[in-house]
Formats: structure tokens, sequence, C-alpha cells
């Protein structure tokens, strides 16, 4: 299988960073979770992700899609990742720097899925998740 990501972001994001304390949007999610000790058996692989990003007690850290697609992956399966904003790109290029299994690209995400499919694996998955920065992000697609 071909895992496609469109808009993969930075892959990690440190939940200790102004931006995140100020709009505190994990404290009503993934914190929740994080405390719960008796989750649902469905969420038991996702919080394993979240728990090997963070070892201890803190939560620190929360995986982007790319992270948690990336654990997911079976030895055969490979990953194409865009992201066009450079500073995003940098942080994911070295989140996956020696990863034989995933391409990392800075280019546009919409160009850029039309250009990977269909895949050599004949099967795949595309995530689309832009960051709706954009009036237009709708039509695009």
């Amino acid at each position: 299988m071909c895992y496609v990501e469109t808009h993969a972001g930075a892959g990690r994001y440190d939940l200790r960073n102004v931006n995140a304390q100020r709009s505190g949007e994990f404290r009503n999610g993934i914190e929740r979770l994080w405390r719960t000790k008796d989750a649902s058996a469905t969420l038991t692989p996702y919080l394993d992700i979240v728990h090997a990003l963070n070892p201890g007690n803190d939560l620190k850290s929360y995986p982007g899609s790319p992270l948690i697609a990336r654990r997911l992956l079976r030895e055969q399966d490979r990953m194409l990742l865009c992201e066009r904003h450079p500073d995003e790109y940098a942080f994911l290029k070295m989140e996956f720097a020696n990863d034989r299994q995933v391409a990392v690209h800075e280019r546009d995400g919409y160009e850029a899925f039309k250009a990977f499919l269909p895949p050599k694996e004949r099967r795949g998955l595309v995530l689309i998740d832009p960051p709706y920065e954009q009036r237009d992000e709708f039509e695009c697609i």
C-alpha cells in the first residue's frame, strides 16, 4: 500500500510551545484521553502511539498524522508526504531522514497527489487535510 498525505505539516507537535498553549486545543482532546485510565480498547493503538512519543507521565508531544500513519505501515508499504511550508517541511524532513519507507516532498499537495496516483502498489490511501488558510481550499480538490 502507498499512503499519500497532501498537507503533512511538521509531523509532531510540541504541546509546550507558545502556540499550543495559547490555543489550548489539546486540553479538551488528547490531554483528556491521556489521563483516562479506562480508555476504550478501540483507542488503545492510537494511545500507544502517543505514549511511545511521550515516555514517562508527561504529555509533551503530539504525533501528527504522518507519525501515526508511519507506526501503522507494514514492512512492504511506503509513504509519500507533501508539505509546502518551508519550516514545516524542514521539521518533517528531519523526522523521517533515515526512513527508507518515507519520502518527503516540498511541494503543493494538490498537484502532488495527482502526480503520485495511481501508486505502483495498486493500493493506496490519500489523506487530504489542508490548513484551510486559503478561501478557495475546498475548490482545490
